[in-house]
């Protein structure tokens, strides 16, 4: 599974505070991941919460025309595979290792104890499952309203975290926010030239933050 993207990717920050993830990893087992490591198959039965602690992972899913995108990016903090921890169901996405980490997980039985018996973890999963919603929710509105420069700008700032870089290339990107490769390189070659990012092979390097910020400040104002 390689990782690509589309419109809908975010990197996921988690609300589960440090003494509840503190809590919920003494009751799980830490495991080593490599690059491009498969974590789970789609349909598969895992009904377990991960709490990343180092690298990122991608969740991806096969649509109907044949073409993978990526929703969720979870890097250092975050965590993945509570709904379906929760639902005890067949995942329903793909799960890679696009940077090799570390993650504990824990299983559906410790996690449902905890939740039973710990009113502080109780509040932060509900807390966790509402930001997603509201995730989910703004993701499909800038599908739909936001044009092309602010959705990749916005992505481009996910995506680098709290560095500098993206590590995507240029097709990569083109799945990241739904639009062709020719449409994201001419945007991309304007950011440049604007002095917000500059281009490399392999990836994009953001020059200047508070410069595309305040660009995609004045964008939502104009909105």
């Amino acid at each position: 599974m390689s990782a690509d993207w589309n419109s809908s990717n975010v990197i996921v920050e988690s609300s589960l505070s440090d003494q509840v993830q503190d809590r919920m990893r003494g009751v799980g087992a830490a495991l080593e991941f490599s690059s491009g490591e498969r974590v789970y198959r789609e349909g598969e039965n895992h009904a377990y919460l991960y709490l990343v602690q180092s690298g990122r992972f991608a969740l991806s899913r096969i649509g109907k025309s044949g073409r993978r995108g990526t929703f969720w990016i979870v890097g250092e903090g975050g965590s993945f595979g509570l709904c379906t921890a929760l639902l005890n169901e067949p995942v329903s996405c793909d799960c890679e290792c696009i940077e090799a980490g570390r993650a504990v997980r824990v299983e559906r039985a410790a996690l449902a104890t905890m939740i039973d018996d710990d009113v502080e973890a109780r509040w932060a999963v509900l807390e966790s499952l509402s930001k997603r919603i509201k995730l989910h929710s703004l993701a499909l509105h800038e599908e739909r309203m936001l044009p092309l420069p602010v959705r990749l700008g916005r992505r481009l700032m996910q995506a680098s975290g709290a560095g500098n870089e993206v590590k995507l290339s240029h097709s990569d990107l083109a799945d990241f926010v739904g639009a062709s490769r020719y449409a994201v390189g001419k945007v991309l070659r304007s950011f440049q030239a604007d002095g917000y990012v500059q281009i490399r092979y392999g990836s994009i390097e953001i020059a200047d933050r508070q410069g595309i910020s305040n660009y995609l400040s004045m964008q939502s104002d104009l909105g």
